[in-house]
């Protein structure tokens, strides 16, 4: 589900109107330009596992939580950070002509022990904090085992 932060971006770049947007740690900020948080040029940030990494460009993080999904998310549940990213990639959402935007990553577990991903959100960066763009908690959770490798995906519409 998309965020009252996704939704706050795109009414600041196309109706120049500021909404605040709620970051990672729970302040507000306002002004941030959707554009400028994930849009063409936007840089795919592998080596992100949490809040800390706040390179600019996008992240696709991963938790244990199962917290029903609301408008109002900010953050994960219950962030998992015992993995390595492997591959990301995204599209725009120009590319399928359909309003949606694609995001996928590629994790392996680092642990000694199995991980459950319950939910993952895609995140963008502003003033060197993070904010939530959107969540998802998966239907069915993924264990992966150490060494393991897994895809995931994220489909973001604004259907």
């Amino acid at each position: 589900m998309i965020t009252k932060n996704l939704l706050a971006t795109i009414k600041r770049s196309l109706l120049n109107s500021a909404s605040p947007i709620k970051m990672v740690d729970g302040s507000l900020q306002d002004n941030v330009i959707f554009f400028g948080s994930f849009g063409i040029s936007a840089k795919n940030v592998n080596d992100a596992v949490d809040y800390t990494n706040t390179d600019e460009g996008l992240h696709f993080l991963f938790g244990s939580g199962d917290t029903p999904v609301t408008i109002d998310d900010y953050k994960l549940s219950e962030l998992v950070t015992t993995y390595q990213g492997m591959a990301m990639n995204h599209t725009t959402f120009n590319d399928y002509s359909e309003n949606v935007f694609h995001v996928t990553r590629t994790i392996k577990n680092t642990s000694e022990s199995s991980i459950t991903i319950k939910e993952m959100g895609v995140f963008g960066v502003y003033g060197g904090k993070l904010f939530m763009l959107a969540r998802t908690v998966l239907p069915t959770p993924e264990t992966i085992e150490p060494n393991e490798m897994h895809d995931f995906a994220m489909l973001i519409s604004l259907k």
